[in-house]
């Protein structure tokens, strides 16, 4: 690289008539982007060019060989309007003058190319040549400067570009400096019309710097096998003066790149070869040199193959062993008759992976996806037809519970549902991880339906059911192959019964970690089919009791002196049969005074500030520890007592006619031998808009969670304290389908924000960003690692996301839409299900402020 040129003479010339050693042939590149119509000092910066430009140009000696060359100077938006208006001659000072006083300012800034175009113009490989520009602004046309001051370096004979920056910051001009430094020239900053007229001065009557020598450039050497297999990780070492952004890259047989490593401190550098087979070649490219140093290779074939059943039934959760490259971002899918995708695994350390089959029989295609993007193998399977059934009464009491079982694949988030049958309307539903499941029935007689729903999205089998005012006999549910054992008699006696009807039950005291000998008896609900003799054990016992009952319902009572258990209980044939029996303080001796069982848990009273009246009140677990949510159901007027684990508590009530939020409080709770007395006061904050924060709508700043619901989607949340949420949105297909539930994204109002975020519903979530979960509104996904605070406002957003319709101004009312759950439902929380107790909304749980009243 040559020496810059120096001369702090130069910005004397003016006065001495610039009697200086002859200045070589220059063409002066004049920015004529509509930028130059910004001001200095009151003044535009193109009247100050123009000006400054006819006063040095008329200091020149008259046989000084200048030219003009412009650009962004007759059209707007046009990276190629550069235009030489005056060739380099003698004596044409007086007419570039002129023709700069004509320039229109209106277009883009081209310079790099103008700059390429000038040196052209000089002749720079055959003889000496200089290059003046001015511009107030950088690149604008996709080009590089400082590669291209390399080339032209490299290329010419003794060639220099001078480049003034008018009016840029010192970071930008730090942008367009190395076009300067890369010839050997200067940058110089002109803020102000006497800045512009020095530096014009100084670069346009600059002798030519004398050719300096050429840079001898870096050398490199490769060191890597002579071939691998296709998709494999190749480990490539090599020898180099490495710099910033130098990189090794893969070049196919065309010279293109396929992949590429970053040079750093690991040597050597790991490169995931592409699938293809044949020749390539290992490049290494320094930032400041390009290509240093080349290596061929070959890319070789390689083993995949994919293991799995030639068939499997509908909805089934099959194994498949894998042998391939096993790349970040492979995947096992498989593909409909159309190539569509159905289903997919990620391949990570799991071997075999399991995956979830549609429950849709017929051909389909499982196959190897390399990168996620090109498929390397591929073998068919068939599915085929699928059992599924669920076993009900076909009537049953308004308001009485009644008991399912069902049959079928028990995948993630299939459920039960229970549905009105004239509008399809949702009851109530729960998921199919435990057999038999129990329903209480609507309090509105009519014709209802259960739904076996597969994957929360396909319904595959129904059952009707007719609710009715009348009482009707209790039945329980019979898994298929047992519907005769339970139909065989109908005296109500037993008589028909026999001791292979008899199923297996356990009975177990909830008594904590305490030791009570319990004695168990249990009596048959009358109506029937059973013997209505009771059943009783002779002593008690501390551990879990097992025996054999007939199908039916039982009123259970374990005695333990001065503490009694006692629960009602449903026996299915072929269900799970164990039961535990809660503490009755009721019936125990002791009654308020009974002894309370070690069981770690904290007594709680709460109450709401004064004038509060009655409260339905909520706890949702949120410090990660390992319990349950509990709620009040019925609105508590005064002090409501509850059992909870120790640990963070979010606790929320709302008042008995409806309304927002009366009370919260975020509470840790340490295990206490008294009760803890909390008086729960009204929060008085909610979330503020935030424009000013970049991508965020909502922002919560207060030192509690905040009130939210968003208007357009119905979306119902606490937001946690130092996060932000972006705006709400319902997602459609390309065919129009609306979501089931709305999207949005968390974020921590943090300014670096460490990458940490929350996605409700987002369309798509690379499990290696961290673990998703099933909500009452779709799935909830965060990213891994997590601090503890974050965590802990992932679970208040797990705990109380929920969605309404929205609410009419003119009559006060709500409008439920198919987001917002009914009573008794389940709900997640922390990964945990929760049911909410009868007769509660958990509107008014988890979202109180959409319950509106007149």
């Amino acid at each position: 690289m040559r020496r810059p040129f120096t001369g702090a003479a130069a910005a004397m010339l003016l006065s001495v008539g610039l009697a200086q050693a002859e200045a070589p042939r220059t063409i002066i590149v004049m920015d004529g982007s509509g930028s130059m119509w910004g001001q200095i000092d009151g003044r535009t910066k193109l009247d100050i060019a123009r000006e400054t430009v006819a006063k040095v140009l008329g200091t020149l000696p008259a046989d000084q060989e200048l030219g003009l060359l412009a650009y962004g100077h007759r059209s707007k938006g046009d990276c190629r309007d550069i235009e030489l208006m005056v060739a380099p001659a003698r004596g044409t000072a007086a007419e570039i003058s002129e023709r700069v006083a004509t320039m229109r300012f209106l277009g883009k800034t081209p310079l790099s190319e103008a700059v390429r175009q000038a040196a052209e113009a000089l002749r720079y490989g055959e003889e000496a040549a200089t290059v003046v520009l001015i511009t107030d602004g950088l690149e604008t046309c996709k080009a590089d400067p400082c590669a291209l001051g390399r080339e032209l370096e490299a290329a010419g004979l003794n060639f220099t570009t001078h480049v003034i920056g008018f009016g840029l910051t010192k970071a930008e001009g730090a942008q367009v400096a190395c076009l300067a430094e890369n010839t050997g020239g200067r940058y110089i900053e002109a803020s102000n019309a006497n800045a512009l007229r020095d530096a014009l001065a100084t670069t346009v009557a600059a002798p030519a710097p004398p050719p300096a020598p050429k840079p001898v450039a870096p050398t490199a050497t490769l060191s890597a096998p002579d071939s691998a297999p296709a998709g494999s990780v190749l480990a490539v070492g090599f020898t180099a003066p490495t710099g910033p952004f130098d990189y090794i890259h893969l070049l196919n047989a065309k010279g293109e790149r396929v992949a590429e490593a970053a040079v750093g401190n690991a040597n050597p550098v790991s490169l995931r070869l592409p699938f293809d087979v044949g020749k390539y070649e290992l490049a290494y490219s320094s930032h400041a040199a390009g290509i240093i140093a080349r290596r061929p290779l070959t890319v070789t074939e390689a083993a995949v193959m994919l293991n799995a059943p030639d068939s499997a039934p509908a909805g089934s959760l099959i194994e498949i062993g894998w042998t391939g490259p096993a790349a970040q971002h492979d995947y096992i899918k498989l593909l409909d008759a159309k190539g569509e995708r159905v289903a997919e695994a990620a391949i990570g350390g799991d071997n075999p992976v399991r995956l979830r089959l549609p429950f849709t029989p017929g051909g389909f295609t499982l196959v190897y996806s390399f990168n996620n993007a090109e498929t390397i193998f591929s073998r068919p399977i068939r599915l085929t037809e699928a059992k599924v059934t669920l076993t009900a009464p076909d009537r049953a009491q308004v308001g009485a519970e009644v008991v399912v079982a069902w049959e079928g694949p028990a995948a993630a988030y299939d459920n039960i549902q229970l549905v009105r049958q004239s509008d399809g309307e949702r009851i109530t539903y729960e998921y199919v991880k435990d057999q038999p499941l129990t329903f209480r029935m609507p309090d509105e007689p009519g014709g209802h339906e259960f739904l076996y729903v597969f994957g929360d999205t396909e319904v595959i089998a129904r059952r009707p059911i007719t609710v009715v005012l009348e009482k009707v006999d209790a039945a329980p549910a019979v898994p298929p192959g047992r519907a005769e054992a339970a139909s065989a008699s109908t005296s109500g006696d037993g008589s028909s019964l026999t001791a292979r009807d008899l199923v297996p039950i356990t009975l177990q005291a909830d008594m904590g970690t305490m030791g009570f000998n319990v004695v168990w008896s249990a009596t048959p609900v009358p109506g029937q089919n059973l013997p209505p003799e009771a059943w009783a054990m002779d002593e008690g016992t501390a551990d879990p009791v097992e025996t054999d009952f007939f199908p039916g319902q039982y009123d259970v009572v374990g005695d333990a002196g001065d503490n009694v258990f006692a629960r009602r209980i449903t026996v299915v044939a072929g269900g799970r049969n164990h039961f535990i029996i809660p503490h009755s303080r009721a019936r125990s001796p002791a009654g308020e005074d009974a002894p309370r069982a070690d069981d770690g848990l904290v007594t709680l009273r709460l109450a709401g500030g004064p004038e509060s009246g009655a409260v339905r009140w909520f706890a949702a677990p949120v410090g990660g520890q390992d319990a349950l949510a509990v709620a009040s159901g019925d609105a508590v007027t005064g002090p409501w007592e509850t059992r909870i684990e120790p640990g963070l508590w979010l606790i929320t009530g709302t008042p008995a006619g409806g309304g927002a939020i009366a009370h919260m409080v975020l509470e840790p709770f340490s295990a206490s031998p008294s009760p803890l007395d909390l008086t729960v006061h009204a929060p008085a904050h909610a979330t503020r808009k935030t424009p000013e924060i970049d991508g965020l709508d909502s922002a919560c700043d207060a030192p509690q969670p905040c009130l939210h619901r968003d208007a357009a989607t119905g979306l119902s949340l606490l937001l946690p304290s130092g996060w932000g949420m972006e705006a709400a949105l319902v997602m459609e297909t390309a065919a129009g389908v609306a979501a089931r539930h709305p999207s949005t994204v968390f974020l921590p109002l943090r300014p670096d924000r460490n990458e940490t975020m929350i996605a409700l519903n987002t369309r798509q979530w690379d499990a290696m960003l961290g673990p998703c979960e099933d909500i009452a509104i779709g799935r909830l996904c965060r990213t891994e690692p997590m601090s503890d605070a974050d965590r802990q406002a992932y679970r208040i957003l797990a705990a109380t996301l929920d969605v309404a319709g929205p609410t009419s101004r003119a009559s006060g009312t709500r409008a439920v839409t198919g987001g917002t759950a009914p009573a008794g439902m389940v709900k997640a929380i922390g990964g945990i299900e929760v049911r909410g107790p009868d007769g509660l909304d958990p509107v008014d749980i988890l979202a109180p402020q959409l319950s509106v009243t007149e």
